[in-house]
């Protein structure tokens, strides 16, 4: 084995590209595909930044004397193409985490004791599950982790955006809207019956979330054909 299939077996365990591999030790793409061809031979000093990136010895590297480590983190920690494997299992459970967590804030506000116990479950679930997604995403570090992070996103604001909203929503139907209608009341008298104060922040918030959601999941639509 050449030094150069050395370099690519490595670079793939990892999950790397040859331009994330180029950013990382200062050189360009060209000069990383050069090296697993063979056309060229990185300098001593790429040499030794390689072998202390990915853990071996420069006498691996440039000899094979010895085998490379398995790419895994510290001790219990799993390695890039575990988690990879196990990825579409954590997107359905983190996915299944916010989903739950929002049924359990509705079932809180439908109860009327907003912030008591199924609330508070319901936000945390919500918060381990988007930062365990993010956190995997943000490990892999490679086209999988992008992937992950865009198909969890585009979903998880569906479920999560609403917990905002009806916070916004909160503070609008209790201070704003009742001063405003309460002073447009006086002019326009029509504004004094029926349900206005309740009806126009519930559009407005309600509104707001789609729009929010809507441009969250096509920027990262947008992200993925890029």
């Amino acid at each position: 084995m050449t030094l150069g299939e050395r370099i690519l077996e490595l670079r793939k365990k990892h999950g790397l590209s040859q331009e994330e591999l180029a950013i990382t030790l200062g050189v360009s793409r060209q000069a990383v595909s050069k090296w697993e061809t063979g056309d060229a031979m990185p300098d001593t000093d790429k040499v030794i930044a390689l072998a202390v990136y990915f853990k071996v010895t420069t006498d691996w590297l440039l000899r094979g004397i010895e085998a490379a480590p398995a790419p895994a983190g510290p001790a219990g920690t799993p390695s890039r193409e575990e988690l990879e494997n196990a990825s579409p299992m954590l997107l359905a459970l983190t996915l299944g985490g916010c989903l739950v967590g929002l049924i359990l804030v509705l079932y809180d506000i439908s109860q009327q004791y907003l912030l008591h116990i199924p609330a508070i479950i319901g936000i945390l679930l919500q918060i381990g599950s988007s930062s365990l997604a993010t956190g995997v995403g943000l490990y892999l570090r490679n086209d999988a982790g992008r992937r992950f992070l865009r198909t969890f996103w585009s979903i998880a604001i569906w479920m999560i955006a609403p917990l905002l909203f009806g916070f916004l929503y909160t503070i609008c139907s209790r201070t704003v809207s009742y001063g405003f209608f309460k002073l447009v009341g006086r002019v326009v008298p029509f504004f004094n019956e029926g349900g206005w104060p309740i009806l126009f922040p519930t559009a407005i918030c309600f509104t707001g979330y789609v729009v929010f959601c809507l441009i969250i999941t096509l920027l990262l639509r947008r992200l993925k054909k890029s």
